[in-house]
Formats: structure tokens, sequence, C-alpha cells
């Protein structure tokens, strides 16, 4: 048998993405050696169960004749499999689990050669591994047994899910659960075997259950049948977070089925007792009602697995929200229905037969049940024509919509109260101090955790799963690794990913401590100001400044939110209506504060006015605390005017003239804030997921400056240090990515990406 294109094109695939991963794991020659186990035991292994497989069960082996086996997959798994074993503990287990899972889901839903080598070259490479392979010393893992648990359940069922929907639009599968495709592929006959039962005239009842279910192969009812599993696997995410109401949603859902399933299998067995003798050589009847019982088996064994782990999903959710979402799932059934029931009664000749309405309505509201319900009580109207059809399946399959969107909302919604603890938070952040970026924390729309002896804390923002933090926790510094593994915990509990992001070296290095990954995500600019001198040629930029500023009339002065004249607040949001109607995208938000940060009484303002009270320019400053006091400031709005007239050097004057005042106050530092995707320091060598972060910094330089804003803060010669995004689970990356784009840009719309893509590509010109 030649090879598929499709086949080839996965080959190359996996041996492209995994053979390098795995030769440089496990080394040139233990890699060869784990690959010609994986190819040549599952292949022996093979021959030896077809040549058995054709006495014991000659019609599966016949079956099996039709399917070729292809060896890089079964290599490729064998060495992903052998070098798992050299990984970090979370991947490991992840590697391994999803590996198994795969291929013993191939197995039983598929079931050809194929799959057998898949699944007996898995253990080949996991038993090879062992032998070829040394595991690294363990560290400690931080996502604990609860997470771990829920975790298998949830991909347990996802898998069964998908495997289901495998089986179901596979060409020829063979395998032992391949019957579970019949809860969503209702009719179980051949076209031959019901012409020949519906020849029998005691078989009136199950023929004219079979002639329904046969019209319900084409597209639309078969994308209506699939919906369930889709919502099925938006459950299975939520179980992964630890939701009850998702553990109760599966509950509802696969219950449902179960029953339709069973009733399924007691209707055509009860059938096909009665008349067996009528059907004569029929014996796909017989098969058919076999291939029942493993639909009845499959929803049975999801909620024997709910229930037997039911103490692992206790988290609650928004019971307004689903409330809310309810109303609106049933508000889309009803209005569904409704449709429907004033077509038939303008259209009645646009369905037959002639429609009664209450049954009508009731034959519609049958579509609304998974696919199994459909034997039980098989809809006996259709459409007259393509309008009136495809509505009759559209309208259901929107209420399934509806309840798959959502579910997924409510299931995305972060777990706890928005702003709870947060006097507590600022009690520690004062007394301990939080970093540089400590007062960004205090915002408003942040949840806060408080460790048990409440002596620690962080605020973080909950989206996609992620538990997004911005600085260090507000905690003694002797304490902070405590912190992070405590708050590490917490998230776990809660179904949440840590990532800990803009944080410093100690917090970075204590999570490193614990086996977390850690990537630099920007520079932070902090001026000492025990030794503040603005003396030298370095400073002459920042000299010319102060001397114009004189001149001109200009001064800085300070204030606050309560201190501020209507006018002079009037003029600041002109100032940053301008500067922001400038920019292509969207304000920035999540670490850089607008105007709604100015308001906090414990911001303070340093604007640039003349003698008129025209202001050229704002700034504002957050404190920086340690030990009960203020011990500096951080730089956070930063607003010019643009046009004629303006002073063209007004930040330089505002940044200096804060420098001045806070050395003069006693102060011991002046934090410049830090810059997203940029480095002061571009001769050092960079890889992997760093090399890729300073890409996205070269190419989002025209959207927001980042790299222009760091060359600016170096004009005050400034100490750089590094800020890091650290995460216990690098496997989250791409869901941290997608947290961190909501924090900064909530509001992004359509058009906002069309400009960064444009953006960037007028960069790559």
């Amino acid at each position: 048998m030649s090879p598929r294109p499709g086949s080839t094109v996965l080959s190359l695939f996996l041996l492209a993405s995994i053979g390098p991963l795995a030769e440089r794991k496990l080394g040139t020659w233990p890699f060869a050696l784990a690959a010609a186990a994986s190819y040549l035991l599952p292949v022996a292994s093979l021959a030896i169960i077809f040549s058995a497989a054709s006495y014991l069960i000659p019609g599966w082996a016949q079956a099996l004749t039709d399917h070729a086996v292809y060896g890089i997959p079964l290599m490729m798994t064998g060495t992903l499999l052998a070098s798992s074993r050299s990984l970090s503990t979370i991947w490991r287990r992840r590697i391994r689990l999803s590996a198994c899972l795969t291929t013993l889901v191939l197995l039983g839903f598929g079931g050809s050669l194929q799959d057998i080598g898949l699944f007996l070259a898995a253990i080949t490479g996991w038993a090879s591994g062992s032998l070829l392979s040394t595991s690294p010393k363990g560290q400690d893992s931080i996502v604990g047994s609860r997470h771990e648990k829920r975790t298998l359940v949830a991909l347990a069922i996802t898998a069964i899910s998908l495997g289901i929907f495998f089986a179901a639009h596979a060409p020829n599968p063979v395998g032992p659960l391949a019957s579970a495709k019949f809860d969503i592929a209702s009719s179980v006959l051949t076209n031959e075997t019901l012409d020949a039962l519906c020849s029998q005239k005691t078989a009136s009842q199950l023929c004219s259950h079979e002639v329904y279910l046969a019209q319900t192969r084409g597209f639309l009812p078969s994308l209506l049948s699939t919906l369930p599993i889709i919502l099925q696997l938006v459950l299975a995410m939520g179980l992964a977070r630890g939701r009850r109401i998702a553990a109760y949603a599966t509950l509802l859902l696969q219950g449902t089925i179960f029953l339709f399933t069973a009733l399924r299998l007691i209707i055509f067995s009860g059938i096909l007792g009665q008349h067996r003798s009528a059907y004569g050589s029929l014996a796909e009847l017989e098969e058919a009602g076999g291939r029942l019982i493993i639909p009845v088996l499959i929803p049975l064994l999801i909620m024997c697995l709910i229930a037997v782990t039911w103490r692992y999903f206790p988290l609650p959710s928004n019971t307004r929200a689903a409330l809310s979402a309810a109303k609106t799932i049933g508000l889309v059934g009803l209005t569904g229905a409704t449709i429907m029931v004033l077509l038939a009664w303008i259209m009645p000749q646009a369905f037959a037969p002639h429609p009664q309405l209450l049954p009508f309505a009731l034959d519609y509201l049958v579509k609304l049940l998974p696919s199994a319900a459909w034997y039980v009580f098989p809809p006996t109207y259709t459409g007259t024509f393509w309008l009136t059809t495809a509505l009759h399946w559209i309208l259901p399959a929107l209420f399934w919509g509806a309840a798959i969107i959502y579910t997924y909302r409510i299931l995305s919604l972060p777990f706890g109260k928005v702003g709870k603890n947060r006097e507590h938070f600022i009690e520690l952040v004062k007394e301990h101090g939080a970093g540089t970026l400590g007062w960004i924390s205090t915002w408003d729309n942040r949840h806060y955790w408080i460790s048990e002896s409440g002596k620690e804390g962080f605020a973080y923002l909950a989206h996609n799963g992620v538990a997004l933090t911005v600085g260090d926790p507000a905690a003694a510094p002797e304490r902070v690794e405590a912190a992070v593994k405590e708050f590490a915990v917490f998230c776990t509990r809660s179904g949440l990913t840590p990532a800990l992001y803009s944080v410093h070296s100690p917090t970075q290095q204590a999570a490193q401590k614990l086996g977390w990954s850690s990537w630099q995500v920007a520079e932070e600019a902090v001026i000492d100001l025990s030794c503040l001198t603005f003396s030298g040629k370095k400073f002459q930029s920042i000299r010319t400044a102060l001397n114009q500023a004189g001149k001109q009339g200009i001064t800085a002065r300070w204030t606050s939110i309560d201190d501020l004249l209507l006018a002079e607040w009037a003029q600041i949001v002109e100032i940053s209506e301008g500067w922001v109607s400038d920019k292509s995208l969207p304000e920035m938000g999540f670490t850089l504060g607008g105007l709604e940060e100015l308001k906090d009484p414990e911001t303070r303002i340093l604007i640039a006015t003349d003698q008129t009270g025209f202001i050229h320019g704002v700034t504002s400053w957050m404190p920086v605390h340690r030990e009960g006091r203020v011990i500096g400031l951080t730089l956070d709005f930063m607003r010019r005017r643009n046009g004629e007239g303006v002073f063209p050097a007004s930040m330089e004057f505002l940044i200096a003239s804060a420098a001045q005042d806070a050395k003069a106050e006693g102060l011991e530092l002046l934090s410049l804030s830090g810059a997203p995707l940029a480095h002061s320091d571009s001769t050092v060598e960079r890889t992997g997921l760093d090399r890729l972060l300073d890409y996205l910094g070269n190419r989002m330089e025209p959207l927001y400056g980042f790299r222009s804003l760091l060359t600016f803060k170096a004009k005050f010669q400034p100490d750089f240090e590094a800020m890091y995004l650290v995460t216990p689970d690098s496997g989250q990356l791409a869901s941290i990515g997608v947290a961190v784009t909501h924090a900064y840009l909530p509001e992004m719309k359509a058009k906002d990406i069309v400009g960064i893509i444009q953006a960037i590509g007028s960069k790559e010109k």
C-alpha cells in the first residue's frame, strides 16, 4: 500500500519537531537505539497480534488488512517518551500523560494497526528511557496533587470526548470503543439492512425509527449532534480549574446522554426480541444492538469518574453571572421554538406532515436534546424546502452555541471578589514595601491574596486561568521565598497558574529555588539619590533643560489630586487626550497609569507651569515604602504638550527637578520605572524565548517606543535593573501571554489588532 500524502506530511512534521529535541536530550547513539527499538519491537508484536487474530477473530483481522503502518510516527513516539525521563518533573508528567492518553484513545476508538503500533511504541519508549537516560535531580513541584488529579480527570474526559468525535468521523474505526460514535451518529444500520428491515411488515415501529434517523446524516444534523461534545470540552476546561459548576454541568450533560442511550438500547432490544423470528437472517440487527451498549457505558463512566473525584472541584463560580447566563441560553432556545411555531402557523405548507402547533413545538424541543434523544422521541416533522429544513437544524444549533459561549464565559470569570483584603494589602505595602512597583498593586480591579500569617501578600489580575501579579510580594525580605511558595499553593487550589510579572532579582531567585522558570521582560532605570549631582559632560542635556526652564520662567510644582485647581485638571486632561490621540492604538494599562490613577491621594503630581499658569508637562510619582516609611518615588504618568510655544524639554526638566527635590527630602532612590521588551546592553547574547522577546520588542517599537523610552531614561545615568516574568509552568506561556496582553490592552478591538499588524508590517519593510 503506497503511503498517503497526509501521512507523509505528518511523518515529516513529527521527525522535524520531535527528532531534534529527543536527540539533544538522549544523545545521538541512545536516540538511535530508542528509535530502532520503538520501531522493531512494535512491528514484531503487530505481526504476532495479526497472526493470532486471523485464527481467533477473523472478522477483525480482515478489517485490519486495509490499514498501513508508518515507521516514523512509531519511532518519534518512542523517542519522545524515552527522552521525557531527562526533563523536569512537570514536563515529564505532561509528555507522558499526553502521550499515553493519545495512544489509548487511538487504540480504543480507532483500533487500526497504526494505532496499536503507536501504543506499543509508547510503552517501548517509556521502558527504554529508564535504560538510556538519567533522570535529573527532582525539584519539589509547586503543582500539588489536587491540581494534578483534577487535571488528569479533565484530560481523560477531553480524550474520551475527542475519541467519540474521531470514531464518528473516521472512515473505518475498528477499536473496541468505536461504537461510542453512536452517541452522535444515531442510525446504527446500513442502507441495505434498513431496506430489508422495512420490507418486514411486523417491523414497522423499528423501521419508522430508523428511517427518520437515516435522514439525520447530513451536515447540519451532524453539526448539531457534535455540539454537546464541544460543550463537554469547555466543561473539561472548568474541571481543570477546579470549578464545582463544571462538575455539576458535566453530570447533567452526561446524565442526559446516559438516560437516552439507555432508553434507546431498551427500545431497540425490546422490539428486536419481540420480532426476532420475523427478521430472518438480519444478523446485523443483533450486532447493532450490541453496538448500542458502548454508548451507554461511556457517559456512565464519565459520571462515575466525576463522582469519585468530586472533592477536587470545590471552587464556586459567580452565581449571579451563572443565573444570567442560564436565562440567556433559555431565551435563545425559546426564541428558536417561537420562530419555528410561527412559521408552522403562517406557512403550514412549508412542513410535512401538516403541523399541529403543540406537537410541532414539542417536536422542535426534542432537537434541543443530545442526539441520543432523537431515537427515543423521533421527530416527525421535516421542512418541505431548503429554508425551513435548514432552520429546523440551525436554530437548535444556536441554542447549543449559546450554551457553549456562556459556559466558557462563566468558567473564565475569576474566582473570588475583586478588591477584597485591599486595605490589609496596602498596610503590608507600607510596612514592608513591595519593590519599586509596589504601589501599582494597590490600583483598582485587583484581587488580593494574604498569607495565613497575615504578613505577606500579593495583588493579581485573574484572566484566562492565570493569576498575573505585578512587582514583588508585599513581604519582609527574608519572607519572599515563603510568600512565593504559599501564593503558588493558593493559585493551584484556585485553578490558576501563577505568573509573577516585572519582579526583581530577589523574587526571581527565590522562585528559581522552587524550580520556576524566568525570562527578562523589562529593564528598570533607578537613580541613586545619594550620589546625585548632575555634573559632568554626561548630564549636559539635563543641565540645559534646567537652565532653559529658569530663563523661560517655567517652574516645577508639586501637587496632588486634592490640591489641583479645576482649570489645572482640565489642562492635564487635555494634555493626556492629545497624547493618546497621536497614538494609533489605545492607551495601555496594567503597569502604566492613566488619568484615573492620578486621582490616588497617595500619588504625587509634578507639573511644569509658566507664569501664566499654562501647564507644559505633567508627571506623577508613586511612593516606594520600606519599614513603614517612604524611601523613594517611582515615575508613572508622563505627558507633555505638543505644538508651538511649548517648552520642548519639559520631561527632562520635571524628572531632574523631581530627583533634586527627592534628594533634598532625604529619599534614597528615584525609579524611572521599567521599559518593557527593552535592554540597555544589546551586546549580551540571548537564547530561546529571550530572543523571541527581543524580536517582539523590535517589532513593537513603532507602536509604543519602549526602546526609545529606555534611551531617554539613560540621559539621567541611572542604574539598570532587570525585571523578570517567573512562573512554575512554562507550558502555560501562551495563556500567560494572553493574560498580559489583556492586562495592558483590556479594551483592544479588531481594528487595533489590524493596526498592530500594519505597524509591524511597516517595520519589516
